[in-house]
C-alpha cells in the first residue's frame, strides 16, 4: 500500500522550493529531498540554537531522519545534492581553519582559536614517548562536519576533535542500523546521548577515555526498505528509546523510465537560496561563539504545541507497547518547529518568536512521520505475532465452547499477557477478551473467545494503532 504523500506545503519557502526542484529534477518522491533538507538545517544549527520547551527547559533542533528507498531509486544522488552546502562549508574550513598543530611539548592540551570551537591537540605516538618525548609529531586535527559509515569509537573521537557536533549521513545505512541496535553498542549509546545532549564517557582499553559533555549529533540515513522494517521490529531498540528518536518513512521510491528530453538541472537561484540559509545558520550558531541562543515561542505557538502534547498524552495507555515513541512525539514536533523556524529566519532566528503558523506546520509534519512510524511498526508486529496467533487460534478452536482461559494460555502454553492482548487486538474481528462467570460460583475467569466470522460488509480493525 502506498504511503500518503509528504506534506511539502508545510515547509518554509526556501525548503519547499529546493525540495520540489530536486524531486522533479531527480525524479524521486519529495520525502527524500525534504527529509535531507530538514536534517541539513538541523545540522547547520549545531549546539547554538534552542527552543523553549517548558519552564526553564530548552530543546535543540538536531533531528534523526531515517528513510528507505530501494537500490537504483536515486538515494545517493539526493544525498549528495542536498548536503552539498555542508560539504562546501567543511571544505572551506579545512583550508582556512584546518585545526591546531601540536606544540613542541606534545602535551595534548586543548587549544582555542578566536571564533572557533575547541579542538584536541594530537598527542605523541608510542615510539616518540619511548624515545623520551624529545621529539613529537606536529599534526593538525582536521575540521570535520560530516561523517558517514563510522564505528562508535571513531564517532566519539570525531566528536571530541570537532567541538562535540557532527552530521552523520549515509546512503546505505543498513550496517549502521545493525550496529546501533546491537547490545552494548558504543554507536547506539552515542546516538542516544548525542540526540539529547547528555554527557557520556566512552572507555577504551588501549587509550584514554573520550569524555563528552554535551554531544550534538544530527542524522540522515537512507536504507533499503527491509532494513527499515527490521530495525523498527527490534524490541531492544524500542525499549532503549533509539527507535523513538528517529523520524522514519518509506519513500516508495522506484526506478523510473527516462523521457524524450534530457533531465534538467536544479535552478541556480533555488540552490543558492538554500545554501545561503545553511551558511547563515552555520556562521551564526554552529560554533556558539556568542553562546547558545534561545527562540521564544509565541502564545499561539505555545497553545498549538501544548494541544499536541496533550493529544499524545491521551494515547499513553492506548499504545502501551509504544510508550517510548509516544513520549517523544511532542518533542519531535518542537524540534521540527525549531528547524522550520530556522529555515525561515536564518541567522535572525533567535530574534523572532516561533509563530503559531510554524508550530502548526511542525505538528502536521510530526503527525505525518508518526503515521509512518505506526504503520511500519504495525506491519512488523503483524509479521512477528502471526505464528503465535495461529497457535492461539488453533487452541481456541479445539476447546469446548470455542474459548480458552487466559490462565491456561499462560501456564500451559507459554503465552504472556502482553502477547495475548496484542493478538486479540490484531485479530479483533475474530477474537475478544471477556470475563466468564463459572456457573458453580467463584471468581470469574478471563477468557479469549473465538467469535463468529465477520462478513465481508463488516468493519475490521486495520490501523496500526489497533495492532499495537
Amino acid at each position: 500500500m502506498n504511503s500518503p504523500s509528504f506534506p511539502t506545503s508545510n515547509l518554509p519557502p526556501v525548503l519547499r522550493r529546493v525540495t520540489e526542484a530536486t524531486a522533479a529534477t531527480l525524479n524521486v518522491p519529495e520525502i527524500l529531498p525534504a527529509s535531507a533538507a530538514l536534517a541539513v538545517i538541523s545540522a547547520a544549527m549545531g549546539k547554538g540554537l534552542e527552543v523553549e520547551s517548558g519552564p526553564g527547559r530548552r530543546l535543540r533542533g538536531n533531528l534523526f531522519l531515517l528513510v528507505s528507498a530501494p537500490s537504483g531509486a536515486g538515494k545517493s544522488s539526493v544525498l549528495q545534492e542536498m548536503i552539498e552546502p555542508m560539504r562546501d562549508i567543511e571544505e572551506f574550513l579545512q583550508v582556512c581553519d584546518p585545526g591546531p598543530v601540536a606544540d613542541d611539548a606534545g602535551n595534548g592540551e586543548e587549544v582555542r582559536f578566536a571564533g572557533a570551537p575547541p579542538f584536541l591537540v594530537a598527542r605523541p605516538d608510542a615510539s616518540q614517548r619511548r624515545a623520551g618525548g624529545s621529539r613529537h609529531r606536529h599534526q593538525r586535527v582536521p575540521r570535520r562536519l560530516i561523517c558517514e559509515n563510522i564505528t562508535g569509537p571513531a564517532l566519539a573521537s570525531l566528536l571530541v576533535a570537532n567541538g562535540e557536533s557532527t552530521f552523520n549521513v549515509s546512503a546505505e545505512a543498513g550496517n549502521l542500523l545493525d550496529e546501533a541496535g546491537r547490545a552494548a553498542s558504543d554507536l547506539g549509546l552515542l546516538l542516544l546521548k548525542g540526540y539529547s545532549g547528555d554527557p557520556v564517557v566512552i572507555d577504551r582499553l588501549t587509550r584514554d577515555s573520550d569524555h563528552l559533555e554535551s554531544p550534538c549529533i544530527s542524522v540522515f540515513w537512507l536504507c533499503q526498505p527491509h532494513r527499515l522494517d527490521r530495525f523498527l521490529s527490534r524490541e531492544r531498540s524500542l525499549e532503549d528509546g533509539l527507535i523513538a528518536r528517529f523520524l522514519v518513512a518509506h519513500s516508495e521510491a522506484r526506478m523510473t523510465p527516462l523521457g524524450d528530453e534530457l533531465p534538467g538541472e536544479i535552478p541556480v537561484g533555488v540552490k543558492d537560496a538554500y545554501g545561503a540559509v545553511v551558511n547563515d545558520l552555520f556562521r551564526t550558531y554552529h560554533s556558539i561563539r556568542n553562546g547558545t541562543r534561545t527562540v521564544r515561542v509565541s502564545p499561539g505557538g505555545f497553545e498549538v504545541l501544548k494541544e499536541y502534547h496533550n493529544q499524545c498524552t491521551a494515547q499513553w495507555d492506548e499504545l502501551a507497547r509504544l510508550r517510548p515513541c509516544v513520549a517523544r512525539w511532542p518533542e519531535q514536533a518542537r524540534r521540527l518547529a525549531l528547524v522550520l523556524h530556522a529555515a525561515e529566519h536564518g541567522g535572525r532566528s533567535h530574534q523572532q518568536p516561533l509563530s503559531e503558523a510554524t508550530a502548526r506546520a511542525a505538528v502536521d509534519l510530526a503527525e505525518w512521520f508518526r503515521g509512518q512510524q505506526l504503520a511500519i511498526i504495525g506491519r512488523g508486529a503483524t509479521s512477528r505475532l502471526e505464528p503465535r496467533a495461529e497457535r492461539l487460534l488453533s487452541l481456541i478452536a479445539a476447546s469446548p465452547g470455542a474459548e480458552v482461559k487466559v490462565r491456561d494460555l499462560k501456564n500451559s502454553h507459554g503465552f504472556t499477557d502482553e502477547e495475548i492482548e496484542e493478538i486479540v487486538a490484531l485479530h479483533s474481528d475474530r477474537l475478544k477478551l471477556q470475563n466468564l462467570q463459572n456457573p458453580k460460583g467463584g471468581r470469574p475467569s478471563l477468557v479469549v473467545v473465538l467469535t463468529r466470522e465477520v462478513g465481508d460488509d463488516a468493519a475490521t480493525v486495520t490501523t496500526a494503532e489497533a495492532h499495537l
